[in-house]
């Protein structure tokens, strides 16, 4: 399973990074680049079984001090 995601993540990038460098967009690259690769080693890591925190806590870290703000100034 590890091998299908590595050549899928492969063949992805190969077909759009040619076409972003071939239209000049670095920037667009670097990000996409950034993103697949992230994403490959943590579902990578979740097949191996490695227990991966939520991504809402984050959300619920950021969010939660915003509300009590917003509350705060609303009542």
């Amino acid at each position: 399973m590890f091998t299908l995601i590595l050549v899928i993540a492969l063949i992805t990038s190969l077909v759009e990074y040619a076409k972003l460098r071939k239209s000049g967009k670095i920037r667009e690259l670097a990000v996409s680049a950034s993103f697949l690769g992230i994403g490959l080693i943590l579902s990578v890591l979740r097949m191996a079984g490695v227990k991966l925190p939520s991504p809402f806590l984050l959300v619920r870290l950021v969010a939660r001090p915003i509300g009590q703000f917003v509350s705060a100034i609303l009542s």
